[in-house]
């Protein structure tokens, strides 16, 4: 098994891509994918099989993520980064009608 803390480290790795590209609106190829914490390969994890897919194991170690430490897919991050947009705009609407004295 790994060491925990390599595990959330190559997670937070991949977290901080997807955010900073979500953010930017630019990214690479290999953003989505996450270094493997046992063996260090370079993105060596690839979301597979689309909404109900899964983290495969590493093609060179044969390391699959713990249960209780999945990162999330890009698809579930697609999914917050749409609804979090929302909620910044409704904030912003809701704001706008309270400033014009009005309620809903």
């Amino acid at each position: 098994m790994c060491d925990e803390g390599k595990v959330r480290s190559v997670i937070k790795d991949y977290l901080e891509r997807m955010i900073k590209a979500h953010k930017t609106l630019e990214s690479t190829s290999t953003d989505r994918n996450i270094d493997c914490p046992k063996c260090k390969t370079y993105r060596a994890f690839s979301w597979r099989g689309g909404q109900k897919g899964y983290w495969g194991k590493c093609y060179s170690c044969g390391f699959k993520f713990p249960e209780n430490l999945t990162p999330p897919s890009p698809i579930e991050l697609e999914e917050i980064f749409a609804m979090k947009d929302r909620e910044r705009r409704m904030n912003e609407i809701i704001g706008l009608i309270q400033e014009l004295g009005l309620s809903i």
